[in-house]
């Protein structure tokens, strides 16, 4: 039975059967559909600013250099405090020991050693960011650097940044329909591409240019990705 050609004829006949009719319901099932992508952005003055102040002597005793740094560390503290910044918005980082190495008639020679400290200093107010780093500079700091402008609340613009791509998204698709008769209905599906809340970061020639400091905007951004259902 198995062997004949009139069963293995049957059995393609109902294979082919099944195989369309089940490609046809399958299109008469999936609507129309069309994915757009969505772009939304707020933009905001910054209201804070982070930066690193690196404190570095050089010479032959560590010991000495250890108070060095020590003091200089305690006089950037005190100069930050007296200009309100909060303990909690400074850091003061371990000392840092290195062997002070040159190179002389081709050979590697230990001059000593190398001793620095890093503090981190966050200011939630940019009005007094000039004085500041006048009076850390007056104090023979070696290097201030890292300085970014910083938002606080950057979750609840991230959010209205995410509203503004959704509504992004849904004008994108109501055009795109609405130029072939149709009209975006109902959200099949949404995905939630991410976002950006930069901490711009500003050069020290950028930093200390001349005039008052001026920090200008910073933008949040969000991005969705939208599948709509298309409808009369």
């Amino acid at each position: 039975m198995f062997n004949s050609p009139k069963f293995f004829t049957q059995y393609a006949c109902l294979f082919l059967c099944i195989l369309f009719t089940g490609y046809a319901t399958a299109q008469v099932q999936s609507p129309n559909q069309i994915s757009v992508q969505g772009q939304g952005q707020v933009q905001i003055s910054p209201d804070g600013l982070s930066f690193t102040v690196t404190v570095f002597e050089q010479g032959p005793l560590a010991s000495k250099l250890n108070a060095l740094v020590t003091d200089k560390t305690r006089k950037v503290i005190v100069s930050l405090q007296s200009e309100s910044v909060k303990d909690s918005d400074i850091q003061s980082m371990a000392l840092q020991l290195q062997p002070w190495v040159e190179r002389e008639n081709n050979q590697m020679v230990q001059k000593g050693f190398s001793v620095s400290r890093q503090i981190d200093v966050k200011l939630r107010s940019l009005q007094r960011f000039d004085v500041i780093m006048d009076k850390l500079l007056a104090l023979g700091v070696n290097r201030i650097d890292s300085i970014q402008l910083l938002v606080e609340n950057q979750h609840q613009l991230y959010l209205q940044a995410l509203s503004n791509a959704m509504q992004d998204a849904r004008n994108r698709a109501q055009v795109l329909a609405g130029a072939e008769g149709l009209k975006a209905t109902k959200v099949l599906q949404v995905t939630e591409q991410g976002g950006f809340a930069p901490m711009r970061t500003l050069k020290m020639a950028e930093a200390f240019s001349a005039g008052p400091s001026m920090p200008g905007e910073v933008i949040v951004s969000a991005s969705v990705s939208v599948t709509y259902e298309l409808g009369n």
